[in-house]
C-alpha cells in the first residue's frame, strides 16, 4: 500500500520525470540514515525510521535497492514500508541535485518578527537559543506523550499550530507521511519552511500549499559521506560534508 495526496503525486512525478534512464548504484543504511548514490555519481540522503537494523538486515536491504532503476525507486515514494519511503526520499534527493537554489541557512532568509508566534515540528534543538530572543513565543513539537524540558508533544498540534505565524517543519515528514496532516494546520502561517536534509527539493511540487521556502542538503562527495553513513553518523554529526541549499517556493 501506498500513501498518497496531491503533493505527493507532484512529488513523484517530478521524480520520476528527472530519474530518466539513471540507475542506483549504491544505497548504505545507517542506524537513522539512508544514502542513495546513483550511476552518476550523485547522492541524495533522507532519514529513516527503522530501529535496531542488524549489520545482515542493512546489507540485505542494501543489495535489494541497488542495481534498481531509479524511476522504479522514486515510484516508492510515499511506501507504507518504511525502509522504501525513506530510501525513495533519498534518491529523489539525489536527482534534484542540479536544480538550481542558493547556499544558505533558512534563517538566513526567515522573516521573523518579534510579535510572532513561532512553530517548530522535528529536531532543531540547536537553533532554539538563536530563534527564543527573536519571537514572541516558541513551541517546539516532537513524538513524545508529555511535555518535557520545554518540547511539547505532537498530539497539540492540531491546537497551537493554526496559531502560529511563522512554522518550520522537518523534511523528514516526508519519510513518515505527516507533512500533509501539518500543513493543514499552518493554513494561517505566513513564513511556513521545509527543513533538513529529507527535504525534496521541487519547488513547484509545494506551490499551493503554506510552504514559503524549502531548505535542503546537498551532498558534497559519497566518499565522505558513505563510511559514515555505516558508521552510524547522525545527520548533526555529518554537517561537515553537506552543503546547505535554499529554494523560494513559487506563489500561485
Amino acid at each position: 500500500m501506498t500513501y498518497d495526496s496531491p503533493l505527493f503525486s507532484r512529488l513523484r512525478a517530478l521524480a520520476t520525470a528527472a530519474a530518466a534512464d539513471r540507475r542506483v548504484a549504491t544505497v548504505r543504511y545507517g542506524s537513522h540514515t539512508t544514502a542513495v548514490v546513483l550511476d552518476d555519481g550523485r547522492v541524495g540522503l533522507a532519514m529513516h525510521f527503522v530501529r535496531d537494523l542488524s549489520a545482515l538486515d542493512r546489507s540485505r536491504m542494501e543489495a535489494e535497492m541497488t542495481g534498481r532503476a531509479a524511476v522504479d525507486v522514486v515510484g516508492l515514494l510515499g511506501s507504507l514500508r518504511a525502509i522504501e519511503s525513506s530510501t525513495a526520499v533519498a534518491c529523489a534527493n539525489a536527482l534534484v541535485e542540479g536544480y538550481g537554489g542558493r547556499p544558505g541557512h533558512f534563517l538566513d532568509v526567515l522573516d521573523l518578527r518579534p510579535d510572532d508566534t513561532m512553530g517548530m515540528i522535528g529536531n532543531f534543538i540547536p537553533l532554539l537559543d538563536r530563534l527564543r530572543s527573536r519571537v514572541r513565543a516558541l513551541h517546539v513539537f516532537e513524538q513524545i506523550e508529555e511535555e518535557a524540558d520545554g518540547i511539547l508533544p505532537s498530539h497539540l498540534e492540531p491546537e497551537l499550530l493554526p496559531r502560529c505565524s511563522v512554522v518550520v517543519i522537518s523534511g523528514t515528514t516526508l519519510v513518515n507521511h505527516t507533512l500533509d496532516g501539518l500543513l493543514s494546520w499552518c493554513g494561517g502561517a505566513r513564513e511556513v519552511v521545509l527543513a533538513g536534509p529529507s527535504t525534496i527539493l521541487f519547488p513547484e511540487a509545494y506551490q499551493g500549499t503554506p510552504v514559503t521556502w524549502i531548505a535542503g542538503a546537498r551532498v558534497r562527495s559519497p566518499e565522505e559521506v558513505l563510511p559514515r553513513i555505516a558508521a552510524d553518523f547522525t545527520f548533526h554529526e555529518l554537517r561537515p560534508y553537506l552543503h546547505k541549499v535554499l529554494m523560494r517556493v513559487p506563489k500561485g
